[in-house]
This record gives structure tokens, C-alpha cells and sequence, in this order.
């Protein structure tokens, strides 16, 4: 009996334990420096990815303000959702000018839309931010459509999105296409 019981005080204490070092050492986002596109082939077919295989990428502008803290809120949100947080890779931009009043945001047309409303919902908590949203929806030379920018260098002149529609657009049940949709309706200066 004192055997049996042993046992079972061990075990309760490693799933403690283990469940103690996974607290302090939650997923994370890989951050890289520089965000390269990598081309190849899997079974004579072209594929893509970006530096460390990851499938989608995502840069900050680092003069938005309060940015450390907004980073990490980010990440951590981003790192939350098991099934995209293996495929995601961070990286950040100092440019030489300020970032504009209103937050460029371009969002490729096949980022998920969980991975979108990540970041936005993450964004929207930040009252000072106004945010304007584009959608790429072509490739060009890189993987566009598989990525984000937040704090766009480029005044576009568009307005920043309403409450309502960013109300929609962080809607759980939202489908990826009526979320593409809402975007491209403010993807016009």
C-alpha cells in the first residue's frame, strides 16, 4: 500500500512540476532580424516559405509608441493559438521618419483569419491607435499574401476603421472570406 501511494505522490509531483515549468516557459514566436523568403521544390512543385520554414510573417514598425509592451502582447497573443503559433515568424523595422498617426496595417489575403484577429484584437486594445487596414492579395517578388506589416512607412491617406467594423472583423465566426471582404472595403484612400 505504501508503495501505491508513493507512486501516485510521484506522479502527482511531476505533473506539477511539469505543469509549473510549462507556466514559465510559454510557447513563443520565433523573432529574426531580417524576414527572407526561401523557394524550392517538394515533389517537382515550387514551394515557399520564409527563413526557418515558417509559412507566415509578421513585421512591426518599432516607433510605434509604447512598442516593447505592445510587442510583447503580441507575441504572447499570437503564441496562444496552437494550431498557427508553428507557423508564424516575427520580425521588426526601425525606420529613420516617426510612424504616421494612423497605423498601416497590410494584411495578406491567406494569413488565417485567426492570426489576423490576433493582431488586431491585440492592436484594438490600444485606444491611441487608429488603424487603417490594406489587403495584399498578390505575391510580387516575396510572399506578400502570407504576411503582415503593422506601422506601414507610406501615408496612404485611408481612414482608420471603425469600431463597428473592427467589431466584426474580431468576430469569432467571422469566415475568412467576409473578413477579407471588410478589409478591402477600407483598402481605398
Amino acid at each position: 500500500m505504501n508503495h501505491i501511494l508513493l507512486v501516485l505522490f510521484t506522479a502527482a509531483g511531476l505533473l506539477l512540476s511539469n505543469t509549473l515549468l510549462a507556466d514559465e516557459n510559454p510557447p513563443t514566436i520565433p523573432i529574426v532580424d531580417n524576414i527572407t523568403v526561401v523557394r524550392g521544390q517538394v515533389d517537382g512543385k515550387p514551394v515557399a516559405w520564409f527563413n526557418d520554414g515558417s509559412q507566415y510573417a509578421i513585421s512591426m514598425n518599432m516607433k510605434l509608441p509604447q512598442v516593447e509592451e505592445l510587442q510583447k502582447s503580441l507575441l504572447a497573443s499570437l503564441a496562444k493559438n496552437e494550431q498557427y503559433r508553428d507557423t508564424l515568424l516575427f520580425s521588426s523595422f526601425m525606420p529613420d521618419a516617426k510612424a504616421p498617426e494612423v497605423v498601416e496595417i497590410a494584411i495578406g489575403s491567406n494569413v488565417p483569419k485567426e492570426v489576423v484577429q490576433a493582431i488586431l484584437g491585440t492592436l484594438s486594445k490600444r485606444p491611441d491607435l487608429k488603424l487603417a487596414l490594406s489587403l495584399m492579395s498578390e505575391d510580387g517578388a516575396g510572399l506578400a499574401t502570407r504576411e503582415v506589416y503593422i506601422g506601414g512607412l507610406v501615408k496612404s491617406g485611408k481612414q482608420a476603421i471603425t469600431k463597428e467594423k473592427l467589431k466584426l472583423l474580431l468576430d469569432p465566426k467571422q469566415s475568412q472570406a467576409k473578413l477579407l471582404e471588410i478589409i478591402k472595403q477600407y483598402d481605398q484612400p
